[in-house]
């Protein structure tokens, strides 16, 4: 039978990641949650997910709190950053607010990673 651990504030890697979920003693799930403050903010709140995770760790979130109005502009804002960024390998698909991207593990190039952004208003 398989067990399953979620926990928040945990240290992995580098850091404590906000969320980390466990399957069998393997990390499926690591995640961050930041409030949105502009395209900077945002990429350097990914390269503190990356920094949380293990060059295993190929299951990756980014959940995003936006106080002002203009969800879509901000989306949309954080969409064309993440495709411009080196990591950035391809859309692999959207969920209501946010988007899915296939990504370079950051801690091994040759390893793809699946990023997930939901952005939550």
């Amino acid at each position: 039978m398989s067990t399953g651990q979620a926990t928040a504030e945990t240290f992995n890697s580098e850091g404590k990641a906000d969320v980390l979920l466990r399957w069998d003693g393997k990390n499926v799930f690591v995640g961050e949650m930041k409030i949105w403050s502009g395209e900077k903010a945002f990429g350097d709140a990914i390269q503190q997910l990356f920094r949380y995770a293990t060059w295993r760790d190929v299951g990756l979130a980014l959940i995003v709190f936006v106080k002002q109005k203009g969800l879509a502009s901000v989306i949309a804002t954080a969409r064309k950053a993440l495709e411009g960024a080196d990591y950035f390998i391809e859309w692999t698909g959207e969920i209501d607010g946010g988007f899915q991207a296939k990504i370079r593990q950051p801690r091994d190039a040759d390893i793809a990673a699946r990023l997930a952004v939901l952005f939550v208003h």
